[in-house]
């Protein structure tokens, strides 16, 4: 049964049907823990599913909380060397750098890196998995960024060799958001088109990180000055989003807000108005999250842009409060300092 709710949980994510996943790893955990209270390697196995769910599920906080607990079970099991013990332990780094703890995960990458050099190829799956999450982590640090873009290269080209194209997508995405942010539109576009196509060749439309992607796109479209094509790629992506996790969530706010976005600045800002709420919908169901803060300054635009100033006024007072209420982290990601008063 055991084996059943493993095979069953790859499954759900590879269609990405996460909620699905997290309820089997969930169902694996207690059952491990019932079988053995003092930890097991089914323990390590279900908590690792969990971690990994969760983090995709966007809940970094309890990702960090479980892949910490699953790596110490682990190395007590199985030893720090061992090949699930760094999964684990990579899982926790990628964890670690989206909270803003960038120099923590660097150093720990950095070690799973050198102890699988030395048994594996530069282009074998491991090891090219590795350096794209240390590539990620140093793209965290702005002061690293000639680093990571010559890191997610390397990846590009190990992966190419090794025939991972899953890799490949996802690092020349990653290099055209480094291009974005260097304002080398034409690049970030031309990376941005060659990843879409990568990885919807590898996981058709199915997957939730190329849904994102496409989100990305968007973005680089609208910085192009393309309005009507950043809403057309806006569109698409919550579609995709939308097809493989229907369930509503506060993940959602990205993609809802990025159709409001496009719609506001093609001066529509009426039709704005009910995507924006259904992202205040999901949001508010944390009432500490960072896309909620968004969502308000997104609406805000939508109703100063119809003439509603008192009400948009408001919601940068609902925003600044909420701002305040963030952890450090969540609250340097929702930019909370660049909130104008009301």
């Amino acid at each position: 049964r055991t084996r059943l709710r493993a095979v069953e949980y790859e499954i759900a994510i590879a269609k990405g049907h996460l909620e699905r996943a997290e309820q089997l790893a969930h169902a694996r955990l207690t059952a491990a823990e019932q079988a053995c209270p003092d930890g097991c390697l089914d323990t390590v196995l279900a908590l690792h599913e969990l971690a990994q769910v969760s983090w995709y599920l966007g809940r970094a906080e309890d990702a960090l909380e479980l892949s910490s607990r699953g790596h110490r079970l682990s190395i007590a099991e199985l030893g720090a060397r061992h090949e699930q013990s760094l999964e684990l332990a990579q899982l926790r780094a990628n964890v670690l750098a989206e909270l803003g703890e960038s120099d923590e995960s660097i150093v720990v990458l950095e070690e799973i890196l050198a102890l699988r050099t030395l048994t594996a190829a530069s282009d074998s799956a491991t090891v090219v998995s590795t350096r794209f999450a240390l590539a990620q982590a140093l793209a965290g640090q702005p002061a690293r960024a000639a680093e990571a873009e010559a890191t997610y290269r390397r990846v590009v080209e190990d992966a190419t060799q090794g025939r991972h194209e899953h890799f490949v997508g996802m690092a020349t995405s990653a290099l055209g958001s480094l291009y974005f942010r260097r304002g080398e539109l034409a690049w970030a576009l031309a990376a941005d088109r060659r990843a879409i196509e990568i990885l919807e060749r590898v996981h058709g439309g199915g997957y939730p990180q190329l849904a994102t992607l496409v989100n990305n796109h968007a973005v680089h479209l609208a910085a192009a000055d393309d309005a009507a094509g950043a809403l057309e790629a806006a569109l698409r992506a919550w579609d995709m989003w939308h097809a493989v996790s229907p369930e509503p969530s506060p993940q959602d706010a990205a993609f809802l807000q990025n159709i409001a976005r496009q719609l506001i600045t093609l001066a529509r800002p009426e039709e704005a108005l009910p995507w924006l709420e259904r992202a205040l919908a999901v949001t508010d169901s944390e009432p500490t999250s960072g896309p909620g803060t968004a969502s308000r300054m997104t609406m805000a635009d939508a109703l100063l842009a119809l003439g509603r100033s008192a009400q948009a006024d408001q919601l940068r007072v609902e925003a600044r409060r909420r701002c305040a209420e963030l952890s450090v982290e969540r609250r340097a990601a929702a930019k909370c300092a660049l909130i104008p008063p009301p």
